[in-house]
């Protein structure tokens, strides 16, 4: 019997840490947003949400929300698949939160949508992006990695102290890469500065899981509640939001 070229090619590892960090991200980001309904639907005081603690997590389970899906993204078949998929969820997002008073026009989806299509599109064009996505990067100088961290530093500094906004169509593009984030009034904003950048750190550093070059407890660890919720974070993503204001909602009127 000849095996097929496909199945010849090793498969990466599944690294049950990964997925379980994942789901962590997701089970943190239910939390949020429940507490986010809760404020809403029952008239609780702002401060309960927005708060210095509460801001913390938010940004750093986003960062690493971001930098998984970056992550996964040398392991993909098809980037351009993922890509578009994203995108059509991130629409039905926006139609429905256009609906439900809360519009969300650029959230964490729409923004993975827009960072797998450019990487799909780094492989399409350029071929060498392709061949190196499954080498692994040690013994390389860190030239990428540490460019990728120092534009995502100064892009987080600038979209928070430089505010611009011009009177034509520029200024859609001003508001998309963060430069004039209250132009649109929005319920959930990611623009791609500096978040592009992190998306693409965490692609680098998949390059080491598609290559099999993760340390091995990576793949031992085990924490299946976690790993369960990692592996369908795009299905929770999407249903979380309208479940929780449904209940949130429907208890505030009992």
């Amino acid at each position: 019997m000849t095996l097929s070229r496909e199945k010849l090619i090793k498969k990466p590892r599944k690294y049950g840490a990964i997925d379980a960090l994942r789901g962590l991200c997701v089970a943190v980001m239910i939390i949020y947003h429940a507490v986010y309904n809760a404020v809403i639907a029952f008239g609780l005081p702002y401060g309960v949400y927005s708060n210095a603690p509460m801001d913390a997590v938010r940004w750093v389970f986003a960062f690493a929300f971001i930098f998984l899906a970056g992550f996964s993204s040398p392991m993909s078949r098809s980037n351009l698949r993922r890509g578009v998929k994203c995108a059509l969820l991130a629409l039905c997002i926006t139609a429905v939160t256009v609906l439900a008073g809360q519009s969300v026009y650029f959230g964490a989806l729409h923004l993975l949508a827009v960072c797998m299509l450019i990487y799909a599109a780094l492989e399409a064009l350029f071929p060498a992006v392709r061949a190196r996505k499954k080498r692994s990067p040690q013994g390389e100088k860190p030239t990428a990695p540490a460019i990728l961290l120092i534009l995502m530093a100064v892009t987080a500094v600038l979209t928070e102290q430089v505010s611009f906004a011009p009177e034509n169509f520029l200024r859609w593009i001003s508001w998309l890469f963060g430069f004039a984030p209250n132009m649109v009034k929005t319920a959930d904003f990611f623009p791609l500065f500096p978040w592009v950048f992190v998306f693409f750190f965490g692609a680098w550093a998949g390059r080491y899981a598609a290559a099999d070059a993760l340390p091995e407890k990576l793949s031992a660890f085990r924490a299946p509640f976690f790993e369960m919720l990692g592996r369908r974070s795009l299905l929770i993503y999407i249903i979380h939001a309208p479940a929780l204001f449904g209940i949130m909602h429907a208890l505030a009127a009992i």
